[in-house]
């Protein structure tokens, strides 16, 4: 269910939110909120799934895993020193396209690359080439989809044209995944604000204790 994940959010004006699903999931796994300034995840969500996870292989664990009742959220700094992991992918994401300037002559530049097809909703611009496949659908409520096997190669091969467009998209950081598949949607304007009520330090030192417990455990059950 984590190697396949659907990402679902909105962006307004710097700030990104995004629900993360597992696959066939309806509730998110956690959710996140990026800014310039700060970044912070649903900790209760994360804490939650992974109690849930012990506590059903073992009945005892539940005594182990206090139940989480402070403040649901935390920084990613918070959550690294929590769970012991390198969340930097998170803290220094960025919108592929944010710094463009997508000037009129960019934007005729890149559906001169896709063919032009009239729909009975309007018209309709695509690319098809080997591992992508891209739709867009200009009007009221602007749609772009994107399908794209091995993505950072396509996007390497891709480099070249739009290079020469003055756009520069980094793929390097999508080697890890085998397939992407996006849906952006031009919505109605959304109000997000980050989170400020973060959770203590006390709960991110309880968390981390139990994490040392539970190795200590699996170190001596491995000791014959």
């Amino acid at each position: 269910e984590l190697c396949h994940l659907t990402i679902r959010g909105s962006v307004d004006g710097d700030i990104i939110y995004a629900g993360v699903y597992p696959q066939g999931r309806e509730e998110p796994l956690t959710e996140l909120y990026l800014s310039d300034g700060l970044d912070v995840v649903n900790g209760a969500m994360l804490y939650s799934a992974m109690r849930e996870n012990f506590c059903g292989q073992n009945a005892m664990l539940d005594y182990l895993f206090p139940v989480w009742e402070e403040h649901k959220y935390m920084s990613l700094k918070q959550a690294e020193d929590m769970l012991g992991v390198d969340l930097s992918v998170f803290r220094d994401f960025g919108l592929p396209l944010e710094e463009l300037k997508l000037s009129r002559l960019k934007c005729f530049g890149v559906l001169a690359l896709m063919h032009r097809e009239k729909t009975a909703s309007g018209e309709s611009f695509s690319i098809r080439t080997e591992g992508l496949e891209a739709v867009l659908q200009p009007g009221e409520h602007t749609t772009c989809r994107a399908g794209m096997e091995d993505p950072a190669e396509v996007l390497g091969a891709l480099e070249e044209k739009l290079s020469a467009l003055g756009i520069t998209l980094g793929g390097d950081r999508l080697r890890m995944l085998e397939v992407l598949s996006v849906t952006v949607e031009a919505g109605e304007d959304v109000s997000l604000r980050l989170p400020e009520d973060l959770v203590s330090q006390n709960m991110v030192d309880i968390v981390k204790g139990i994490r040392a417990v539970l190795r200590e455990l699996s170190g001596k059950q491995q000791t014959p």
